[in-house]
């Protein structure tokens, strides 16, 4: 079982912010990626065998098992309803599937590699997929068709997620850490960071206002949306770190490096305050579940490991306290 080391938050003696408890490890299973849905305790994990397993966190249960892909799938995502799931593998196939019925509902092959993340759009009207090719597709799922094709041209895009508006794109690269897109394909900001040694995977909190970049060059960056400035670096990987989640409620993130461990951060503070160990050498794909309580990770042998969170990191995010001005006389 991975070990588990809390780092305290305060003084000597005071309770840690936030404790993370490993509670079931999958014994034999290969998870490659994962996914929550946006409420409750379910989320997708798939398989070295080409599933995806839709697995309830509170009970351990696998609910159902989606069966299609020939080859390994590397990315999946929760529509933000909840009613639908996509995922994408190595032959550069992208199902979309009924979550309800478990039924394929959608094929998309647009990608000449295989395909590294996911991301539907707030309405989920669209769905985007990363490339190993470095390419992002945009798909309508009114009309199955391809409707944008966006062309890395050895920018290398890594993680490339909707805004929370569905109007821009944000994804890392290889070399000046991450860029905003318009829907066209038109460069619209840029977020530099990380020594210009690339990013492995952006994300952003519920609300939008913040985003996520982690890094070759070890780190993790919190950045402002809208001013698109550093908000603070997440410092303590000891190497590359693949891929960074923010909890639900946006207080917390967690990261993982191939260093083995992942870690838990306040946000506000800019500070470590959990790590598990012997985790996947590879980088473990990471979720909040949807009601903050879980965080789902991968052990030293790739095995899905369903950890408990405490406190839960669900609900709204904290508004960001204003500073009032008195008025001159």
């Amino acid at each position: 079982m991975t070990m588990l080391s809390m780092l305290v938050a305060a003084g000597v003696g005071s309770a840690p912010l936030v404790q993370i408890t490993p509670l079931k490890t999958y014994q034999g299973s290969h998870v490659i990626a994962l996914a929550a849905a946006s409420t409750g305790s379910r989320f997708a994990a798939t398989m070295e065998d080409g599933s995806v397993r839709i697995i309830d966190a509170s009970t351990r249960i696998t609910g159902q098992t989606l069966i299609g892909h020939p080859q390994p799938p590397y990315a999946v995502v929760w529509s933000a309803d909840s009613k639908l799931i996509a995922s994408g593998d190595e032959s550069a196939r992208v199902f979309v599937w009924d979550v309800h019925s478990g039924q394929r509902i959608k094929t998309f092959r647009s990608h000449i590699r295989g395909i590294q993340r996911l991301s539907f759009d707030p309405k989920h009207t669209r769905l985007m997929s990363t490339g190993k090719d470095d390419v992002l597709k945009i798909y309508n799922l009114k009309t199955g068709k391809d409707e944008h094709t966006i062309l890395g041209k050895g920018a290398n895009f890594y993680g490339a997620m909707f805004d929370r508006k569905g109007s821009r794109i944000l994804t890392g690269i290889l070399g000046d850490g991450a860029r905003l897109y318009d829907l066209s394909g038109n460069l619209v900001g840029l977020l530099k960071g990380h020594q210009g040694m690339g990013v492995n995977d952006v994300d952003l909190n519920s609300s939008g206002s913040r985003a996520l970049t982690v890094g070759r060059d070890g780190n993790a960056i919190v950045w402002d949306m809208g001013s698109r400035a550093p908000l603070g670096a997440l410092q303590g990987h000891k190497d590359w770190v693949q891929s960074g989640r923010f909890s639900p409620n946006g207080r917390m993130a967690a990261t993982s490096s191939v260093d083995r461990t992942v870690r838990i951060w306040d946000t506000v503070k800019m500070t470590s305050v959990g790590i598990l160990e012997n985790e996947s050498a590879i980088g473990s794909p990471l979720c909040w579940t949807g009601d903050g309580r879980y965080l789902i990770t991968t052990d030293s042998m790739d095995e899905l490991q369903i950890n408990l969170v405490t406190p839960a990191q669900g609900g709204k995010e904290p508004r960001p306290s204003r500073k009032r001005h008195r008025k001159r006389g």
